[in-house]
């Protein structure tokens, strides 16, 4: 069981002479890392989800509507589609929106 295994490994880690100090995180860049680490995917996470948006606005857009069409089953030139979202030269084609920089 969980208990048994971590009262193992603390009689393990007993056998060492340590001694626990605090550090400030802006010395302790690694463990400081860490938790933003998470912070920094998680928010990644958040913003790719508006990816899915991308596929429902090719079909209305000026400049990839017709192309969009013509690869429906094949590539079309330079373009692929691949997954609902339309490359060019392995590059998202993103329509004119407000995820376009």
């Amino acid at each position: 069981s969980l208990l048994k295994r971590h009262s193992r490994w603390v009689e393990f880690i007993e056998t060492f002479p340590y001694v626990i100090k605090y550090k400030n995180g802006k010395d302790n860049a690694v463990a400081d890392a860490l938790p933003r680490r998470f912070i920094l995917l998680s928010t990644l996470n958040a913003k790719l989800l508006g990816f899915e948006q991308i596929k429902e606005l090719y079909e209305t857009d000026s400049n990839f509507a017709d192309i969009y069409q013509s690869c429906s089953k094949y590539a079309s030139g330079r373009y692929v589609r691949q997954d609902g979202f339309l490359f060019y030269e392995n590059r998202l084609c993103v329509p004119n929106c407000s995820l376009r920089a």
